[in-house]
């Protein structure tokens, strides 16, 4: 499935859940970054765009390296989750999306970053995990288009466990 521009890989990889949000997949609306940064997300990101998922991972992890600090790192991070879903790395997604909260918790992508680790823990079947996740989105996002997809989300999901 070729991605499509904010709202990550295509309907059959992302089982159904599009996240937009309206942040674009280059520099965050009003936010300079030098242009070897740019350049390298850039490069990262269209070898995501072109499905080539192995080569996306690997420079989308040394933009990360390289610029830590950068106003497009909470991006690169997402994008890193996304291709590690897309390719079924479950583990890594999980770890991937995680992160975006954690380390780069201002980041646009972070309402999107913590509906696709739900949405990975679904696929993963931890069930109770991914409930409590998706409850978080709704609380913490209320309002943004992840919460709604959560909300969704959570009315598909049986009763969480205890």
């Amino acid at each position: 499935a070729a991605l499509q521009g904010t709202a990550g890989a295509g309907a059959a990889s992302t089982a159904g859940v599009s996240v937009g949000g309206g942040s674009s997949p280059q520099s965050p609306g009003g936010v300079s970054s030098d242009n070897g940064e740019q350049a390298a997300y850039a490069h990262a990101f269209d070898a995501l765009k072109s499905n080539d998922y192995n080569t996306a991972i690997a420079r989308l992890k040394d933009f990360l390296h390289a610029y830590p600090q950068s106003p497009l790192a909470g991006n690169a991070q997402y994008w890193l989750g996304e291709a590690y879903y897309v390719t079924r790395d479950l583990d890594d997604a999980e770890l991937g999306f995680r992160a975006v909260g954690e380390q780069y918790p201002t980041s646009p992508k972070a309402p999107d970053a913590l509906l696709k680790l739900g949405v990975t823990q679904v696929d993963e079947k931890k069930l109770t995990e991914a409930h409590a996740t998706l409850e978080q989105v709704v609380q913490k996002y209320p309002g943004t288009d992840a919460a709604r997809l959560a909300a969704s989300r959570l009315q598909n999901l049986p009763p969480s466990v205890p």
